[in-house]
């Protein structure tokens, strides 16, 4: 196995089979190395003989140094394959990390909308799992300023229109409070005065009563849900119309008790702006009906009048919108977009229909699930 052997020297007999191993019993081995050489020695003590092999160590050496040569080169490549994979994977590991960081930066400079995209192949993983946490973060984030950015041009529009709105009042209020200052008019003159200071005193208490509901509407605050009767709150308040005015009858169509959870007082003003608007709008002698029907997950309204109807529905629930603003009337505007934001602020909305001259039809729908009476239900009565 060491290859082809040199220089061997024998000394001593060695005759036949039994010689050899008569050698082999008293067998003793000398090993050395010198000059690229390799040596065994074996002496026989009992006969005084010995056997010298040499082989060339050349041969070894150089399949030792291409051996460390290749292991060399296989351990670089490996480590470089390894360095590689690691960067890669570090890389891809850290990716939503970077995607966050430009986020925030969009984020910062306005972009609420903007999200940490995540490829498929990252789900699952803590990165991936940080990357949705801070989506849900910017979620949130958006929805929050969002909604002050509402509640803020909510209020910049209320102060407009109440300034706009309450103009027209004040100065009439003024001029004839000037003139009484005066004492130039007469009697009569003073009684008048005094009647329409009072009259527009009164209308604008109205008008800003009827801009702070609507105000909390819009920002859906303060809404307290009560269980009551539905059939029976529209009955009473077409009731206290007909008691108001007889020349403008209403009928009531309901399908019995219509127990429904919501805001008592805010499903209340969307009625008696109906009623309100229909004394206000229209002639003696027009009729109105109001019909309630339950369905399986809210409750349809409908409101149908034969007055002159409505030139532009579409405009009908904008705020201080009026048909005939060039009219004395004791409205403000604000009964419709009342009526709207009501059924806005239950998940509801409103429609209307109907032509100039062909009377006025409204359809409402209401998100609340009818359901009958329980012992944990809290009743308005």
């Amino acid at each position: 196995g060491y290859g082809a052997a040199k220089d061997i020297t024998m000394v001593g007999p060695t005759q036949g089979q039994g010689a050899v191993t008569q050698f082999a019993s008293g067998l003793h081995n000398l090993t050395g190395t010198a000059g690229g050489w390799r040596f065994a020695r074996a002496v026989d003590l009992v006969r005084q003989t010995s056997v010298t092999v040499g082989i060339s160590l050349q041969s070894l050496d150089l399949t030792h140094s291409r051996i460390i040569l290749e292991l060399f080169v296989a351990t670089s490549a490996s480590l470089a394959v390894i360095a590689i994979l690691s960067v890669w994977m570090v890389s891809i590991g850290i990716r939503p990390l970077v995607e966050m960081a430009k986020s925030a930066h969009s984020v910062t400079a306005g972009a609420l909308d903007t999200r940490v995209a995540l490829s498929q192949r990252l789900r699952g993983t803590e990165a991936a799992d940080v990357a949705q946490a801070f989506n849900s973060m910017l979620t949130s984030l958006e929805e929050l300023v969002r909604r002050e950015e509402g509640l803020n041009g909510e209020l910049r529009r209320f102060v407009a229109d109440a300034g706009h709105e309450l103009r027209t009042p004040l100065t009439s209020i003024s001029g004839y409070t000037e003139l009484l200052a005066a004492g130039t008019l007469s009697p009569e003159a003073e009684e008048e005065a005094l009647s329409r200071i009072r009259s527009e005193s009164a209308r604008m208490g109205r008008l800003v009563e009827d801009l702070l509901a609507l105000a909390r509407l819009e920002g859906r605050s303060g809404m307290r849900v009560e269980y009551f009767d539905l059939s029976d709150m529209v009955t009473n308040l077409v009731h206290d119309h007909q008691t108001v005015d007889e020349t403008r009858p209403v009928t009531v169509t309901t399908p019995g008790p219509l127990f429904v959870s919501a805001d008592f007082n805010q499903l209340a003003s969307v009625f008696s702006n109906l009623l309100v608007n229909l004394r206000v709008h229209t002639q003696e002698g027009t009729s109105a009906s109001i019909s309630l029907s339950s369905r399986a997950d809210n409750v349809l309204i409908q409101y149908n009048d034969d007055g002159p109807g409505v030139a532009d529905v579409d405009a009908l629930f904008t705020r201080f919108w009026q048909a005939d603003r060039g009219r004395d009337t004791p409205g403000t505007g604000l009964g419709m977009a009342i009526v709207a934001a009501s059924l806005r602020a239950h998940g509801g909305s409103v429609t209307a229909t109907r032509a100039p001259g062909q009377g006025l039809h409204l359809r409402m729908v209401l998100p609340c699930t009818p359901h009958a009476p329980t012992p944990g239900d809290s009743y308005h009565g």
